[in-house]
């Protein structure tokens, strides 16, 4: 039709924009952990816990502005699952509190067997 010679040929289409809407929207993004340190003393220590909890495979998001309760209602915003709250207390102690944010539970967990008590909320 366009003219010159007669070349073979084979030829294939797909509608990829119709097969896309077949496939879905796959899984939904993991929940993060939501890494709050009480006091600005406490944000370094934070951003290592933080670093730890990512290299083990967490979504990590990190809370430094405002009150406590600011810090909160942001990771409920962020959708988070769970909340690690350090305190100058917990953190002498080597340790952390690990607070539910769909039920509210919370307890005070070592920093070694944090990676361990989150697995539950992957």
């Amino acid at each position: 039709q366009m003219g010159g010679q007669e070349t073979p040929g084979v030829g294939w289409a797909a509608g990829v924009e119709r097969l896309a809407l077949l496939v879905g929207g796959g899984p939904p993004p993991p929940r993060p952990v939501a890494v709050i340190p009480v006091s600005r003393e406490l944000e370094t220590q934070a951003m290592t816990l933080a670093h730890a909890l990512r290299r083990d495979g967490y979504v990590v998001e990190l809370a430094f502005r405002g009150n406590m309760s600011r810090r909160l209602k942001r990771a409920n915003k962020l959708n988070a699952s769970v909340a690690v709250i350090l305190g100058p207390d917990e953190a002498a102690r080597g340790a952390a509190t690990i607070r539910d944010l769909d039920c509210g539970d919370q307890s005070e967990v070592l920093f070694e067997t944090l990676s361990e008590r989150l697995a539950a909320y992957r």
